[in-house]
């Protein structure tokens, strides 16, 4: 067995120190001077976990150059596991 590819995805909003600063009574200096962070990604309502990870697969199978087609089942109720024919 061989890794020969792999994906990565990351949520589509963004926040600031600044905005976050709002919410945790700090200051987005302090925030970054302590962590080194600048901004981070948090995914919204509309946006899951699952979603993250068909689009990680996705560009993991392209780098793979694989043809499959859909390496993805359902489990019903809009929940989506890796197939077995990966």
């Amino acid at each position: 067995m061989a890794l020969v590819a792999s994906g990565s995805a990351q949520a589509n909003q963004t926040i600031s120190n600044a905005a976050l600063s709002e919410r945790v009574q700090t200051s987005g200096e302090w925030i970054r001077t302590r962590t080194g962070i600048q901004s981070r990604r948090i995914s919204t309502p509309e946006e899951s976990l699952n979603d993250l990870a068909v689009r990680a697969g996705q560009k993991a199978l392209e780098m793979a150059h694989t043809s499959q087609q859909r390496p993805w089942r359902s489990l019903g109720d809009g929940e989506w596991t890796p197939s077995n024919r990966i």
